[in-house]
């Protein structure tokens, strides 16, 4: 079964399994990947697919940060008062 139709647009067809291994490499390239990411989000001109997964990316990463700010200021006075040579607070 064959996605490539001579009309149809190139940025709304499926991506393959070899475009979507490239995307996850670049994307675990620390700078390069957020970098792309921001780009695919915000460009018109690249699939929509890969627009949707960056879109994802972001959220994700955003949720986390949330999340890490949260816990560093519910969490970081307490770990930052365990002394290793004191017992009783481990």
């Amino acid at each position: 079964m064959s996605f490539d139709h001579p009309q149809a647009n190139p940025l709304q067809r499926p991506l393959s399994i070899m475009d979507w291994i490239i995307i996850f490499f670049l994307t675990s390239i620390p700078v390069v990947g957020f970098v792309l990411v921001i780009y695919w989000s915000l460009a018109d001109d690249v699939n929509i697919n890969k627009k949707n997964f960056s879109k994802a990316i972001i959220l994700v990463m955003v949720i986390v940060f949330v999340l890490a700010v949260a816990f560093s200021f519910l969490f970081g006075q307490y770990f930052s008062n365990i002394n290793i040579n004191n017992p009783r607070l481990i």
